[in-house]
C-alpha cells in the first residue's frame, strides 16, 4: 500500500476494522449494514506521476523513519509495487460489487 501521512484514525461508531499493516494498525474499515461506506488510510489511487508529484512538492515532509521510504526508492522502486496495489484496488472494487449483486 502506498501511504503519504504521518497520522491514523480511531474507528468511527459502529464501523468495522477490515484491515491493518505493521506500520498502521488502522488501515481499512466499513460502515453500514452492506459496507456502502469504506474508510482507507492508503492510497488506491497512486501513479508514477503521482508519486513524483508529491516528492516534488512535498519531499520535506520524508523524514528517516522505520516505515518511510527515501526519495530515491519512491521515485525508483515503484513499478512492482503499483502493480500489486492495482491488484489490491481490483479485488476490493469486485468486492463492493460483488456486494451490491453487479
Amino acid at each position: 500500500m502506498f501511504h503519504w501521512h504521518g497520522d491514523t484514525f480511531d474507528l468511527p461508531p459502529g464501523a468495522t476494522w477490515i484491515a491493518e499493516s505493521d506500520a498502521c494498525r488502522n488501515q481499512a474499515f466499513e460502515y453500514g449494514d452492506m459496507g456502502q461506506v469504506i474508510g482507507l488510510q492508503f492510497h488506491l489511487d497512486t501513479t508514477p506521476e503521482s508519486i513524483r508529484r508529491l516528492v516534488e512538492h512535498c519531499g520535506d515532509e520524508l523524514v528517516p523513519g522505520e516505515y518511510v521510504r527515501s526519495e530515491r526508492e519512491l521515485l525508483a522502486d515503484h513499478r512492482e509495487r503499483l502493480a500489486d496495489l492495482c491488484g489490491c484496488s481490483e479485488i476490493l472494487l469486485e468486492g463492493i460489487l460483488d456486494g451490491y449483486g453487479v
